[in-house]
């Protein structure tokens, strides 16, 4: 029999289609396990997040008959701190032209 390059020249072409197939399958599976770890992360943190939001919301309601856990809300800026009264401000007299 005759080699034939068209055949070789096929066979070829394949197994590197082949190669890069597997190559890319491997992309994949790992990208789908990276994504996965982070959609778990994600949900740990949203329940993380409404866990510790629904502390501070108990806080502000407990503080509401018990003032004396207003400084450490004040602490983490949960409750805004009281301002103190201002003096009213001085009226200006009328103005004068400068010369």
């Amino acid at each position: 029999m005759k080699n034939n390059p068209v055949g070789a020249l096929l066979v070829a072409g394949l197994c590197l289609c082949s190669l890069l197939s597997i190559g890319l399958v491997i992309y994949y599976l790992t990208t789908v396990r990276e994504l996965e770890r982070l959609r778990i992360q994600s949900v740990q943190m949203n329940n993380t997040m409404t866990f510790l939001q629904d502390m501070a919301n108990s806080a502000l309601n407990y503080s509401r008959t018990n003032a004396a856990i207003d400084p450490i809300l004040q602490q983490y800026g949960l409750k805004a701190k009281p301002s103190a009264p201002t003096a009213p401000a001085a009226i200006p007299g009328p103005l004068r032209p400068t010369r």
